[in-house]
């Protein structure tokens, strides 16, 4: 199968194009910010632009298949860790109720709805943006310890194996490195994405809020862009 008929295959889903735009959408943001004041940052800038309101109109039909994951998931299923558990709930529900209130925000956009009030819906999405970032993060870092440790006791009975059981050892630890390189991608792309998400919260002096350049929060999102192409290469 030749490159052209890979990225075709590709883009024929939606995740691999959704995640094609949001690259690009951060490339001409970048190029935006390093030549501002020039008409060739103006017109990146529009591309940008263009691309991520593209992005949010492509959102507009995620609410069915959140709530269908969401309705799924519940309160977790018994054996989870309690922890766990809540985060996942959490995440959901913060996610859940992003999608209606970002389509107010392109409502708003759209002139369909009163213009002053769009900032005040974008200010609420991030904000859910956030939320649901700390969750991720927080579930992850967690699996992370988990896998470790499940590393390491595999590790430690390593010596002690006979030659049967060695084939099955090295497919256990095939599987876990796998499962922790996966995790530390998922790790740094959605620590980049919560980089941006603080600094766009409209809270005043609340971490880094607003004290991010626009190159930085660029480099941010284009980092978490091309991490996540990773991940879904690993995962398709």
């Amino acid at each position: 199968m030749d490159y052209l008929e890979i990225a075709a295959e590709r883009l024929r889903v939606h995740a691999w194009r959704d995640k094609t735009m949001r690259t690009t959408a951060y490339c001409f943001s970048l190029i935006a910010t390093r030549y501002s004041n020039t008409k060739l940052g103006t017109r990146a800038g529009r591309i940008a632009t263009a691309l991520n309101s593209t992005r949010a109109f492509t959102r507009l039909l995620d609410d069915l298949p959140m709530l269908k994951a969401t309705l799924t998931y519940g309160f977790g299923k018994q054996g989870e860790p309690i922890l766990s558990r809540v985060l996942q709930v959490i995440e959901n529900v913060a996610y859940q109720l992003f999608f209606p209130v970002e389509h107010l925000a392109l409502l708003c956009q759209l002139e369909v709805l009163p213009v002053a009030n769009r900032q005040k819906w974008v200010s609420r999405c991030t904000t859910l943006w956030a939320v649901a970032l700390v969750c991720v993060i927080s579930k992850n870092v967690m699996l992370l310890a988990e896998l470790l440790n499940a590393k390491e006791k595999l590790l430690k009975s390593e010596p002690s194996l006979d030659r049967g059981e060695s084939g099955l050892h090295s497919s256990k630890a095939k599987e876990l490195d796998s499962r922790l390189r996966l995790t530390k991608l998922t790790i740094i792309k959605d620590s980049c994405d919560f980089l941006n998400a603080v600094n766009w919260l409209p809270i005043t002096n609340f971490l880094w809020s607003g004290k991010l350049s626009p190159s930085q929060s660029a480099i941010a999102g284009l980092v978490s862009s091309l991490v996540g192409f990773q991940i879904l290469r690993l995962t398709s």
